[in-house]
């Protein structure tokens, strides 16, 4: 994913500096916990400052500074947390970014250590974005799902059969009937409807390739017949990051929808993360243009070769600062960076120690 412009810009100059990250909770449903925020940020700068006892005077110094940086910074009312979640970077010489979550955290959370602490950011400002399209065989509709709400795009009906057995609009002259020519009045109606069936996909596909973003998930639902003929006339690229979900129809409840498209997208998303894995993992052994494991990733670094960077939850747990040192390079280097979800990492656990990471150009030391 990527970052902020100032996020990035203050990874860039001081990626390497010591700094406090400091990740506050949203604001709590229950009024009696809106001060809770307050007192798990006391008591995280209270330890942060105790672990620095044995440090040298200028490390106390620079978390003094840092410390009064985010103090200034936050709002001086006790009567609850900032508004949504909120992550704050304070650099020792006065540099700091203030970013509002998309999602909230569960915990305040307080770190001081070398460069931002990227990890739980990159966890927590996640945003699901993803075309819906639901069709049958006479109605489409086209909504963008944006954190947990569709928005709607294109709503489309299938053109209604004509009535057979009018002539010009007016009585049928003698002799004119629907089965003038060999074709009776029910045959024509088909047609017609099979006809209009097949012009409302041609639109919802249009209306799909226009809308989608670059790399956009799609969640298609509805009838059988109508999603795996339009799947079909998909591009591969498109179809790729398509997900067929049929139980998401038109006449799915409201209440149903949210549970329905997370369901869907989190399906898709183990498909391409398992896909990639593969690709990745191949490009290791055949052309050295892959890292797996933590040593391979660290030298691919030192050589500034990661372009994309992969990496599960465990293996941060177990080797916090290795991997937050591997993230910050990549991201300041311009590389992308993904924690695997749990569906794709007891693969990458087991293969590559938890890390594996896209490099821009081949290095023997991590064949």
């Amino acid at each position: 994913m990527a970052l902020p412009t100032e996020l990035l810009e203050l990874l860039r100059a001081h990626g390497e500096s010591m700094m406090l990250s400091v990740y506050i909770e949203a604001t709590p449903a229950d009024p009696s916990e809106r001060r809770r925020w307050r007192v798990r940020l006391r008591q995280g700068l209270q330890e942060a400052r105790g672990a620095l006892a044995e440090a040298p005077p200028a490390e106390a110094e620079a978390f003094a500074r840092a410390e009064s940086e985010l103090l200034a910074r936050l709002p001086a009312s006790d009567d609850g947390p900032p508004p949504g979640g909120r992550v704050l970077f304070c650099a020792a010489d006065g540099e700091s970014v203030t970013i509002t979550l998309p999602a909230g955290l569960d915990e305040t959370q307080v770190s001081w250590g070398r460069g931002p602490r990227l990890v739980p950011y990159l966890r927590a400002a996640i945003t699901e974005v993803a075309l819906v399209l639901r069709l049958d065989l006479e109605h489409a509709r086209l909504d963008r799902w944006t954190d947990g709400v569709l928005r709607p795009l294109v709503d489309l009906e299938s053109d209604r059969p004509h009535d057979i057995g009018s002539h010009m609009g007016g009585p049928p002259r003698p002799g004119f009937h629907g089965g003038t020519r060999g074709r009776s009045g029910t045959d024509e109606e088909q047609r017609q409807r099979v006809d209009g069936q097949d012009r409302l996909r041609a639109a919802a596909r249009t209306a799909l390739i226009a809308h989608v973003g670059a790399d956009e998930a799609v969640v298609l639902g509805g009838s059988p017949e109508a999603t795996s003929r339009l799947f079909a006339s998909l591009p591969t690229a498109l179809s790729e990051r398509t997900i067929v979900a049929p139980p998401l129809t038109l006449r799915a409840p409201d209440a149903a929808v949210p549970d329905l498209v997370r369901t869907a997208l989190a399906r898709l998303a183990a498909v391409r993360r398992l896909r990639r894995l593969e690709a990745l993992r191949e490009d290791a052994h055949a052309h050295g243009r892959a890292a797996l494991g933590i040593e391979s990733a660290r030298a691919a670094a030192e050589a500034s070769a990661i372009d994309e960077l992969l990496f599960t939850e465990r293996a941060w747990r177990r080797d916090p600062e290795l991997i937050e040192g591997l993230v910050r390079r990549t991201l300041a280097e311009g590389g992308s960076v993904e924690c695997a979800t749990a569906s794709s990492a007891g693969t990458l656990d087991d293969d590559a120690d938890g890390v594996i990471a896209a490099l821009r150009f081949p290095l023997a030391a991590t064949r």
